[in-house]
């Protein structure tokens, strides 16, 4: 399958999915073992529930081959990693190193999306500018 601006919600979707059923249900579960609290736990998870809800809104009433739904999901997407480096810095002493390792790992697999992103963003705006 390719991945385009008219699928990528699907991607970003089944991610925020993820992120919630890890936050939401397997994380608290396991707090002992990563030291994030429980509130901070949840509040990542709400916001991973605005992407997914955002997400569903794109695929079910938003018009897929505008590129132009693209800039909100990437702009979800890295303030979620901006929130996330803020939390581990505030957490930190009651981190764990798998709790570390954990937060700081989400980072590079959610920037790598915002970067895959913004290239079918920038490849559907130049089609677009083409056509016109």
């Amino acid at each position: 399958m390719n991945v385009n601006e008219e699928n990528i919600f699907y991607l970003d979707a089944s991610g925020a999915v993820l992120s919630i059923f890890l936050l939401g249900f397997v994380l608290p579960f396991f707090q002992g073992w990563h030291g994030m609290p429980f509130h901070t736990l949840y509040g990542l998870c709400l916001w991973a529930c605005i992407c997914l809800a955002y997400n569903l809104s794109c695929l079910f009433f938003g018009d897929r081959r505008n590129h132009k739904w693209l800039v909100g999901i990437m702009l979800l997407n890295f303030a979620y990693c901006i929130i996330n480096v803020v939390l581990v810095f505030v957490h930190f002493t009651v981190l764990t190193k798998l709790g570390l390792f954990y937060f700081i790992s989400e980072l590079p697999v959610i920037l790598g999306l915002v970067l895959f992103e913004r290239k079918i963003y920038q490849k559907a705006f130049s089609k677009a500018s083409e056509e016109k």
